[in-house]
């Protein structure tokens, strides 16, 4: 029996992705409209911009990879994780070769909006932007190249025995940037939370009492409290997949050709199809739940919360995420 339905479901498991992004769009274009009839848009037209192109990169990515897998499953044939043997085959190799590397793009935008957080100096966030730009040409420029090299010899072996070595390394350092800048940003809260409960503390020692804002006060602070933290477990979520994913596609030189790749019930297509779901659907599926849900507000908050709240110690930019 067949199990290329598998593909299919795949294809459709992804396709939710794309109705996300096209939210997200609506929302971000009606956002942008609305605050510039306020006058206003300019403070958040930085965050607005970043949401607008990770959600074109992601379903840019998403086409290419469900036209890929539906495509490729009908021929037949295969697509990254395997070697191909002829030139059809190198050419699906080529098309899940860009939508990895869509995905891997709209993933460092992440990276990049974390240093805005983090990074006070201008020179620090330019910096970054920088290796992420280097980054992402560098990986498009030898893909390309090889391909390009791959047709006129006719050898169809460059794509796989470099690319996708260079690129798993590549996933790899990009779970260590998750892994970094979410330390930095828990460093960060931690020391901001401390001195908060230091300075109140002092304050209620003087006044015998905790001064605490009305209530609508605290409420308008809104779910930016909880937004950070939800950057942290999106960031180590990230770093655990991309480690899955270089690891594995790493450790592929190293098995034989026809040794432990894939589960022996399931065909090359197949098992590729629910690798790359596993490891790219579910980390883009939470960083869209991210930018589309809006926090929940409880206003029984523990002191630590409202301290926090008082002092206004998260960066204004993490406010545009909600």
């Amino acid at each position: 029996m067949s199990l290329d339905w598998i593909c299919y479901v795949v294809s459709a498991i992804y396709a939710t992705l794309l109705c996300g992004c096209l939210m997200g769009l609506q929302i971000n274009f009606t956002k942008k409209r609305m605050l510039t009839a306020q006058g206003s848009y300019t403070k958040s037209k930085a965050v607005i911009q970043w949401k607008t192109q990770f959600f074109l990169l992601l379903s840019l990515a998403t086409i290419v990879r469900i036209t890929a897998i539906i495509a490729a499953t009908v021929e037949g044939k295969k697509l990254l994780i395997a070697e191909p043997s002829s030139e059809n085959e190198f050419i699906w190799q080529i098309a899940a070769s860009f939508g990895s590397l869509l995905y891997f793009t709209a993933f460092t935008l992440i990276i990049w909006f974390f240093s805005k957080i983090i990074y006070k100096q201008a020179e620090s966030k330019q910096c970054v932007t920088m290796s992420v730009v280097v980054w992402n040409v560098v990986l498009y420029c030898v893909h390309l190249t090889l391909g390009i090299a791959d047709l006129v010899t006719k050898q169809w072996y460059l794509i796989y025995d470099i690319a996708l070595p260079l690129f798993s390394l590549s996933n790899i350092a990009l779970a260590v940037f998750f892994v970094i800048l979410s330390w930095k940003i828990a460093r960060s809260l931690q020391t901001e939370r401390r001195e908060t409960i230091d300075y109140h503390l002092e304050q209620s020692s003087q006044s015998g009492r905790y001064q605490r804002q009305p209530l609508d006060q605290r409420k308008a602070a809104g779910g930016t409290a909880y937004i950070l933290p939800r950057l942290l477990k999106l960031s180590v979520l990230c770093a655990l997949m991309w480690t899955l994913r270089g690891g594995y596609t790493l450790a592929l030189r190293i098995w034989p050709p026809h040794g432990r790749a894939k589960p022996k019930a399931l065909s090359s297509m197949q098992w590729e199809a629910i690798f790359y779901c596993v490891t790219e659907y579910i980390p883009s599926l939470c960083a869209l739940l991210l930018m589309l849900m809006k926090p929940k507000k409880d206003p029984a908050r523990n002191f630590l919360i409202q301290a926090e709240q008082d002092q206004g110690l998260y960066p204004s930019a993490v406010n545009d995420l909600k």
